[in-house]
């Protein structure tokens, strides 16, 4: 489960993956015309770099748009 505020109406939510054999990634577009996606971290070594301190049990998206 995943809560994160993406601060426009989000009109389109699209489960995507990029790389084929790649985690699935969520992209998502806005009323105003932004394109966005919402990316996986799949290591504890990844997480590490983004200088997340949370929960590192649970499975966290990071906006990239």
């Amino acid at each position: 489960m995943v809560n994160f505020h993406i601060g426009e109406v989000v009109t389109s939510l699209q489960k995507a993956t990029l790389i084929p054999g790649g985690s699935e990634s969520l992209v998502y577009t806005t009323l105003s015309g932004g394109v966005g996606m919402l990316v996986p971290f799949t290591s504890h070594e990844v997480r590490g770099r983004m200088g997340h301190n949370g929960n590192t049990d649970k499975l966290t998206y990071r906006q990239t748009a």
